[in-house]
């Protein structure tokens, strides 16, 4: 199942034991933001946080970038050209059941 990048970065805080406001003060970040994130209300963050929020956690940036697609994309893709939609599909993968 793909995560969303919300996902992805509780996922990895939990797996590197790390608190919310450890992950955020090494980020630069506040902890609202952190917890933003994760929870989805913070969809759209700058290219710049979810760079440092990648570093500290350990997430390579193809993780986040497919992470971040997932969940930007609509499920139908519409009027896309069809040799976009392929490879757009190929990065999103299959939808969730």
């Amino acid at each position: 199942m793909k995560m969303t990048f919300g996902e992805m970065i509780h996922a990895a805080r939990k797996r590197e034991g790390m608190k919310a406001h450890e992950v955020a003060r090494q980020a630069g970040v506040s902890e609202f933001t952190v917890y933003g994130i994760e929870s989805g209300k913070v969809r759209a963050t700058s290219f710049y946080i979810a760079l440092r929020l990648c570093a500290v956690l350990g997430i390579s940036l193809d993780e986040a970038a497919a992470a971040t697609l997932y969940e930007l994309l609509p499920p139908n893709l519409g009027d896309i050209p069809e040799p976009v939609k392929r490879r757009l599909l190929a990065l999103k993968g299959p939808p969730s059941a």
